[in-house]
């Protein structure tokens, strides 16, 4: 304020002696701290050019910024930047930094320019300048998941290859959308509590915009990931028992097809009182030999709540299943949950048969009962209609020492009128469930119903463990392909297993018949990476492979494939895929995205 009292006083002294200070008048300069004088030269300059109210730096106030829209400083030999040259430039869209003389950009150089798109940096020493994608991660109750942020809205689609230690990812690629500065989120596994890491691999901006012009909304940047991986902290009550809620096992063989279209098991836990089903299919007729035992594991969240965690499959399981959860979680149902051909459906009851076993069931254990043995089982079945209700109690298998009941005391576990509770259990384990199809007998619905079981600690990962274990030993899977490779088929398939069978790896490639045409060659490559999401690997890729879309995957194999299975799968795929349109291909391609050798499959809307 003394300085601006000071330099009025110089003016007025200036106006009754013109001549005098006419060199004063000249070689004034405004205060640093008045509107935008303290900005970089060339910025502030072309602030000024864009006003026509003011003609100084020292009275650009805020609606002046507010109105600018483009500000073009190529060719202005800057050499450097102010991470404020461009604060309060809310509605900037274009900026233009080309041919100038910069080697790098000041840290947030970005920040608070909420609409800016059009970005051009080339002709500089430093160019292409890196901008930083961040990975970040989101979390509530019982839930994690990874996204990214830019510090601008990008012209095209963003999208970041990820990869995670300790963790795994329901996808391998993040995306952002066009004009927004966050991406859809990427789940992380919810059966597994710990904590992890992740990281961008690599990220690039697709570069096909319709709404710049000819010219690319971006040049002279390149994407980059954070440094350091990003922490992923582990869930709330890490540690914590799963509160009883069994292990569902749904088993089936040709058999259980015999008279049924469709087998079902369910159960009502005894913790939450969650509702949950799992289901299987009648196979084709020239495929009916099946062997096939699916073990459903499931959690009780924080708050009391049941959720689906992992499957495993034992046998050939090449079935349509599905699964889900029911609504009314203390009530058995009385006729089979609805269901459809391999996904998950409603709760609703559908029409059919109901069954025709009674529901009215109990149990009630004593210190004298569960002496001996681990459980107790209650099974009522009916023949004819091939359904069974049951009811079971066990020991708590986590426990170090199994619980013993005082005499006197009791664990009752009833069923009435379709409705189960129970009463005096404490620290014993307790279901209550159901099977639809695939019984002839009470005694097959007693075996049947043994099958779910206590949930032990840890169970549900140790198949995986050893299938990760198997295919960290398995070498590359690679397709040769040139231009007559699609002329004989427009799909291309390898794979690979260990010896036990219990990790595959495969790669496949699709394409129309005139790709590679003019003698080109593409070679696609992948190999297993254990911090990809579950069941899929990023590929590599090198030659003419931009009319090739390949994906690559690893799974637990359920059931090994013969060679004649293998060759029909194939073919029956190929066939599918020469029915395809242009525009079928087209939405094919635009699902696959690779930057520079690394492709992946984009994520699917979540």
């Amino acid at each position: 304020m003394v300085r601006l009292v000071g330099a009025i006083a110089a003016l007025v002294l200036c106006l009754l002696t013109l001549s005098a200070c006419a060199d004063d008048i000249e070689t004034w300069q405004p205060p640093a701290e008045l509107g935008i004088c303290a900005r970089t030269l060339a910025v502030r300059e072309a602030i000024v050019a864009q006003t026509d109210r003011v003609h100084s730096c020292a009275f650009i106030d805020a609606d002046d910024l507010d109105a600018i829209r483009a500000l073009d400083l190529s060719g202005r030999d800057i050499t450097a930047l102010q991470a404020g040259d461009f604060e309060g430039l809310r509605r900037l869209r274009e900026l233009r930094l080309n041919d100038n003389a910069l080697r790098a950009l000041p840290h947030g150089i970005f920040d608070g320019l909420p609409v800016l798109r059009l970005v051009h940096l080339h002709d500089n020493p430093g160019a292409p300048f890196p901008l930083r994608i961040d990975l970040r991660v989101g979390q509530d109750r019982d839930e994690r998941w990874l996204y990214l942020r830019l510090p601008l809205r990008p012209p095209g689609r963003v999208v970041a290859h990820l990869q995670s230690d300790g963790l795994l990812l329901s996808q391998i690629a993040a995306t952002i959308d066009a004009g927004s500065y966050v991406g859809r989120g990427v789940n992380i596994e919810r059966s597994n509590t710990a904590a992890g890491t992740a990281r961008v691999r690599r990220a690039a901006v697709d570069r096909e915009v319709a709404d710049c012009g000819r010219e690319a909304c971006w040049t002279g940047i390149v994407l980059i990931g954070q440094r350091d991986a990003v922490e992923i902290p582990a869930l709330a009550g890490e540690g914590e028992p799963p509160q009883g809620l069994p292990t569902l096992v749904l088993r089936v063989d040709s058999q259980s097809f015999v008279h049924d279209a469709v087998v079902e098991r369910g159960v009502i836990s005894g913790s939450g009182r969650w509702r949950y089903y799992h289901y299987a299919e009648r196979p084709d007729e020239d495929d009916i030999s099946v062997d096939c035992t699916v073990s459903a594991y499931n959690f009780v969240t924080s708050g009391g709540g049941g959720r689906g965690g992992p499957r495993q499959y034992d046998g050939t399981c090449r079935l349509a299943m599905g699964s889900g959860s029911g609504t009314y979680a203390y009530e058995l149902p009385a006729r089979r949950i609805e269901a459809g051909a391999g996904q998950d459906m409603a709760s609703d009851l559908r029409s059919g048969d109901p069954c025709l076993a009674s529901s009215n069931l109990r149990i009630e254990a004593d210190a004298g009962s569960l002496a001996e043995i681990e459980r107790i089982d209650a099974v009522n079945a009916h023949a004819e209609s091939r359904c069974y209700y049951y009811i079971s109690v066990a020991q708590d298998p986590n426990r170090a020492a199994p619980f013993r009941l005082a005499d006197g005391e009791s664990c009752v576990v009833e069923v009435v009128d379709g409705r189960i509770s129970a009463s005096g259990c404490r620290e014993l384990v307790w279901w209550g469930g159901w099977g639809f199809g695939g019984i002839d007998s009470l005694a097959e619905a007693r075996a049947d119903a043994a099958l779910t079981r206590p949930y032990v600690d840890g169970e549900e990962h140790l198949k995986r463990l050893a299938a990760v274990a198997a295919c960290e030993t398995l070498p590359a899977v690679s397709l040769t392909l040139d231009e007559d490779s699609f002329r004989e088929s427009p799909f291309h398939y390898q794979s690979v297993s260990d010896e036990q069978g219990l990790c595959q790896l495969s790669i496949r490639a699709m394409a129309p018949v005139d790709a590679l045409a003019g003698g080109e060659r593409c070679v696609a490559s992948a190999r297993f990476a254990p911090g990809s999401a579950y069941g899929a690997v990023p590929t590599r890729q090198s030659g003419d492979c931009d009319q090739i879309v390949h994906w690559a995957a690893w799974s637990q194999p359920s059931g090994r494939w013969s060679e004649e299975e293998r060759q029909a799968f194939a073919e029956q795929f190929a066939s599918q895929l020469e029915s395809y349109s242009d525009a079928d291909w087209q939405r094919l391609r635009e699902g696959h995205f690779c930057i520079d050798d690394i492709c992946a499959p984009l994520p699917t809307e979540q």
